[in-house]
């Protein structure tokens, strides 16, 4: 198992018995271990930058109940801040939740919505804004743009290698053991103590980069005391494991040849092997270092070194949290079929060892700081905007000149900033032109995604009408990332894609800026360092984020292929949650990106229904002919409402010279229930009708259900953007394509094969409104229901070829009077 770990490792993820969210105890108190050295590095941090925008990392974050942990504290500790240094200015918290593609960031996402509704409880006004976000990759390579971070948290994660070491003559000098033991041969322990000097010297120059100035670093091991590795506990621990593994070789249920070349990607340093590699760097000042100890057994919160009162019970739960940590690395090597059986051996070989000896845990933890390099101008360069750059440049002179503590500075450049920040801005700005030139009436969020996974159902699957969407948007969308470009010449390019789904239409955005920026920069003639591009992949909780980051190692290795040295550097962010509410932090975003989902509402419109309740849109689903007035009117204003808060959000989040394209299913006509939309929902609606006829759903299911989707004109959405007067309106046009997305043909005469055009548009709007149908009459209908559904389309497209009409906009944010470029992120 001599290769990079990236494509297997991960802990078990969802919520059952051996998962990492059941089995994250130890993980939890060895946060609560830290604590206090990590609110002493954010509450540095903050009081000595005061940042307008403030980007934390928590890098291996995993899934479960401490994935959030740092989100509170970070969230505690500047609230706290902000009350005692009687700040008036509210900054915005950006959290990214880093960790390997495999990690069930879908768990992650999904559990996101309980945990803001308790934060909001328990914080009330005091909470600050906050965003989180999930970033995919290696901690062992480069995530963010440069200078970019103010603060990164890992606990516990370093102790996972980028590989397994290898010896000049491999890993098969160490035989059956696992990991570094008292039998292994000094050429073992040397590639594992390489290999950690490494990786550890890697992970300290790639978060220096990413680090802005001032910028802090809290870093926690499972280590040792002593200076021989095999003499820490981690060589017991991972010895009975062995143990275990050797017993099913002895039964034949593993080969021998399969142990001989298994080897743990980790490694349990000494304090002193970690500050060598960080005195070797000499990246970051050490500004606190501490040992702590805990016992093996993450429930036993006894102190004494007897024997565990309860032995049986303490090898059970160790044998939990290895197992979750553990279990995927087995599986890939032995076979899921051990796992049970080797895992209750293991239990009873911890059980044996802790009623001889109760074993603890050595917890290194370390605290880091970025000093700026020289005397701080390339810092001051990256800070993240304007204000954020005089704020520093004043912290230091004050510092420099008055002997001041950095909290008297803290407070004294918050009551500056409380009422002159615009001065501030203006007295920066001819320096800065000189030195940057170069039923169901219920919020869909929670249930709205399209189907998951890379199924014959799946939106991956099923999604080439969106890919012919998106081509026929290409020139629009090329026009618009290269003004935004053009304009700016940013150092760091942020681009958001919302609606993102999952699947290969997912990366296309991406493609098309790599390309626009890849091509000006050879037109222009660049020769300075190539722009950094930050993608922000959004979607509601429920999308499939799993498959999109697992799909992220094939698209960067197809990429680098096909552009090679012009390739700029890019780093890929996923962000869960609602378009129709904020996502980014003020004036973050310098481009948005938003394809076919604002068709789709925050909420099915209310006043669907009589004052006695009765369904005035009886069993439609949609807007059609037969539908009342005050259905049309509500489908109307909700559509309005929504569109108008996205454009309200996006406004706050676009920096100056930001730009936004959306596009639509529309309709021609100014008639909602004459457009195409009224014939595709109908069809639907009268294969569910069929199924009410036939005993097979409930008639008030059908009569409560209606969806949450409207297809407007272009003359509504232009009112919209007129009334709301925060963007320009660059470029309008108008698309059709076929039902069918597999029939290219441009004439308008009927279908060519009916019945397999009416299954391919059964396929992607099933993809699109299953999860919606199953929450509502359950899954079982559903392969009836959309087998029925095809038969109504082909009939349908049998009398008439029916097309889709796409609206595409691209609008540019209208300055306002107070508002200058230096605002720009």
């Amino acid at each position: 198992m001599g290769k990079r770990i990236e494509g297997i490792l991960h802990m078990v993820g969802g919520a059952g018995e051996t998962s990492y969210a059941s089995n994250s105890r130890f993980q939890e108190k060895v946060l609560h271990m830290a604590k206090p050295i990590l609110e002493e590095a954010i509450g540095g941090v903050y009081m000595s930058m005061l940042p307008e925008r403030m980007a934390v990392v928590d890098l291996g974050c995993s899934s479960g109940p401490n994935t959030l942990e740092v989100v509170s504290e970070v969230l505690d500790v500047i609230g706290k801040l902000r009350r005692s240094l009687g700040c008036q200015e509210i900054p915005d918290i950006l959290f990214f939740l880093n960790d390997l593609p495999g990690n069930d960031f879908n768990h992650v996402f999904r559990s996101l919505g309980e945990y803001k509704r308790k934060v909001e409880e328990e914080k009330g006004n005091l909470l600050v804004p906050y965003y989180v976000v999930g970033v995919p990759g290696s901690f062992y390579g480069r995530l963010f743009p440069c200078q970019s971070v103010h603060f990164f948290n890992a606990s516990c994660c370093l102790n996972w290698l980028s590989q397994v070491p290898e010896g000049e003559q491999g890993v098969l000098l160490n035989n059956k053991n696992i990991y570094v033991a008292e039998t292994s041969p000094l050429e073992v322990v040397k590639a594992y103590q390489d290999r950690h000097q490494r990786d550890l010297s890697e992970f300290l120059r790639c978060r220096h980069a990413e680090l802005s100035y001032g910028a802090t670093m809290v870093l926690s091991f499972l280590g040792r005391k002593g200076s021989y590795p095999p003499s820490g506990d981690v060589g017991y621990i991972f010895g009975l494991l062995a143990e275990a593994l050797s017993a099913l070789v002895s039964q034949g249920i593993i080969e021998e040849d399969k142990l001989v070349t298994f080897n743990l990607p980790y490694y349990s340093p000494s304090m002193e092997e970690v500050k060598a590699v960080i005195h070797g760097e000499d990246l970051f000042d050490l500004e606190q270092a501490q040992i702590f100890e805990t016992n093996w057994d993450p429930f036993d919160d006894s102190d004494d070194d007897s024997a565990a009162f309860d032995s049986i019970v303490s090898g059970k739960n160790v044998a939990g949290h290895v197992r979750a940590a553990l279990q995927p690395l087995i599986a890939e090597h032995f076979g899921d079929a051990i796992l049970d059986e080797l895992f209750s051996i293991y239990a009873a070989n911890v059980s044996r060892h802790l009623l001889q000896l109760k074993s603890k845990h050595c917890i290194l933890v370390i605290s880091l700081k970025k000093e700026a390099d020289g005397d701080g101008a390339a810092a001051w360069l990256h800070c993240n905007n304007a204000t954020d750059q005089w704020r520093m440049l004043l912290h230091r002179r004050i510092l420099k000149s008055l002997g001041l503590e950095s909290i008297c500075v803290s407070d004294l450049l918050s009551k500056v900033f409380r009422v002159g920040r615009l001065g501030v801005q203006k007295a920066l700005r001819s320096m800065h032109h000189r030195v940057l030139w170069k039923g169901m009436s219920m919020r869909v969020e929670e249930v709205l995604h399209m189907v998951g996974g890379a199924g014959q159902t799946s939106y991956a699957s099923n999604s080439k009408f969106q890919e012919k969407a998106l081509l026929m948007t290409k020139p629009v969308l090329d026009d618009a990332i290269g003004g935004v470009y053009k304009s700016l010449l940013p150092v760091k390019m942020v681009v958001a894609d919302l609606g993102c789904s999952s699947g290969p239409s997912t990366f296309v955005v991406m493609s098309e800026v790599l390309d626009v920026v890849s091509d000006l920069r050879r037109s222009l003639q660049e020769r300075r360092e190539p722009p950094e591009i930050q993608f922000f992949l959004n979607d509601l909780p429920g999308n499939d984020f799993n498959h999109v980051f697992r799909s992220l190692g094939e698209y960067k290795r197809k990429v680098e292929q096909e552009k090679g040295n012009l390739l700029v550097p890019y780093y890929v962010v996923g962000v869960p949650g609602s378009f129709y509410g904020r996502l980014f932090p003020r004036r973050s975003v310098h481009f948005f990106h938003c394809s076919g989902c604002l068709n789709w509402l925050s909420q099915v419109p209310q006043g669907l229904d009589t004052e006695r309740g009765a369904s005035l849109n009886n069993k439609n689903i949609y807007i059609t002919e037969t539908s009342p007035p005050e259905v049309v009117k509500a489908y109307q204003q909700q559509f309005q409402r929504d569109l108008s808060e996205f454009l309200r959000c996006r406004h706050a989040e676009l920096s100056y010279e930001g730009r936004l394209v959306i596009s639509f299913g529309g309709t021609k006509s100014n008639c909602p229930p004459c457009g195409q939309m009224r014939y595709l929902w109908g069809l639907l609606a009268e294969a569910l009708n069929a199924l009410v006829i036939e005993g097979m759903i409930e008639e008030d299911k059908l009569v409560t259900f209606n969806l949450p989707r409207y297809a407007p004109s272009m003359e509504e959405v232009k009112a919209v953007i007129h009334g709301d007067g925060l963007f320009d309106v660059e470029e309008a046009q108008v698309f059709e394509a076929n039902w069918d997305a597999f029939d290219d043909s441009d004439d308008d005469a009927a279908a060519f094969d009916s019945d397999l055009s009416g299954k391919n548009v059964a396929k992607y709007v099933r993809a699109a409104v299953q999860p919606l149908i199953s929450e509502q009459f359950g899954d079982a209908i559903l392969d009836e229901l959309f087998s029925r559904y095809a038969a109504n389309v082909s009939r349908h497209l049998l009398q008439q070829k029916s097309k889709h009409s796409v609206f595409v906009i691209s609008l540019k944010k209208k300055k306002k009077k107070n508002e200058s470029h230096l605002s720009a992120a």
